[in-house]
């Protein structure tokens, strides 16, 4: 039986979708708080929560592997490898971002996920470890993309020291699924990024070849950066506090090479290439405020 945890989510949604395209889903289990909203799924639902252990402990009965779809909290995840420990789990899948455990990494992100890669590499249980990189559905949200359609100019804060491989959370999930299906990653850290490292001059390339419009790269400063990050974001991100000022510190990131590094893991485990950015952009125009 294989166990996938956050089923109601993105992620985990996608990981069960690929998953059921390659093992029967007589096989499969879908593990959530709200059971209802995964019943199109098509496969068995268990309903469980983070914050009790014990209902953890009974959806993960019977696993042979479970995939732990990390939700940004360590005392949660700790219940999550302690439940796989009880119910005698065969393996943890947990997924994590990109260089998590490099020293020094200044992601916000990354302390919880290091820290719960330590706990799971202590806990005794064959794990693997997914260090997604960046999704390429974060471009649409971090940078003027619809702005820059229309007036043929991307204006950004980062140059061509930028580089990001950039990976669709289809991708990532289609990893996730293999791992799950196949097995045999126990112990490996596995880094899943896009096929090639995109800067935001190369954004504005990815961009006009996937609409057919002219669309040039231009720089600006810092704070025309924050005022546009501010008009695109929706209402309920921006009253997460820092949210902001955590948007502008993932482009600083970007700018200090944090993100620069492109695995080949999609193509060597799916067996196909990993989407590029300009093949997302074009699958899916409505991300750019156009209908197809």
């Amino acid at each position: 039986m294989l166990v996938v945890t956050g089923a109601s989510g993105n992620h985990g949604r996608l990981a069960i979708r690929h998953l059921r395209d390659r093992v029967d889903a007589a096989r499969i289990v879908a593990v959530t708080r709200d059971p209802a909203a995964v019943a199109d799924l098509g496969v068995a639902v268990r309903q469980a929560d983070f914050e009790d252990r014990e209902s953890v402990v009974r959806a993960f009965d019977g696993a042979e592997r479970v995939l732990i779809v990390s939700v940004n909290s360590v005392p949660a995840h700790i219940n999550a490898i302690k439940a796989a420990i009880k119910a005698d789990v065969g393996s943890v899948v947990y997924t994590s971002i990109l260089r998590a455990g490099d020293p020094g990494n200044p992601n916000g992100l990354v302390p919880d996920h290091r820290d719960t890669e330590q706990i799971l590499a202590a806990a005794g249980i064959p794990f693997t470890v997914l260090r997604y990189g960046m999704w390429s559905e974060m471009v649409p949200l971090m940078l003027p993309l619809r702005a820059a359609l229309e007036s043929g100019v991307l204006r950004t804060n980062a140059g061509a020291e930028s580089y990001v491989s950039y990976v669709t959370r289809s991708d990532c999930a289609a990893v996730g699924a293999v791992v799950m299906a196949d097995g045999g990653y126990e112990g490996q850290y596995l880094n899943v990024t896009g096929p090639e490292p995109v800067n935001h001059p190369g954004i504005a390339e990815a961009l006009a070849a996937a609409t057919g419009k002219s669309v040039r790269y231009e720089r600006c400063g810092d704070d025309e950066a924050r005022q546009s990050l501010i008009s695109r974001l929706p209402p309920e991100v921006l009253a997460v506090p820092h949210a902001v000022e955590a948007g502008l510190r993932v482009t600083q990131h970007m700018r200090d090479g944090w993100f620069d590094l492109t695995t080949r893991t999609v193509e060597r485990l799916t067996g196909r290439p990993a989407t590029t950015l300009t093949e997302f952009l074009a699958a899916d125009r409505s991300l750019l405020g156009e209908s197809v």
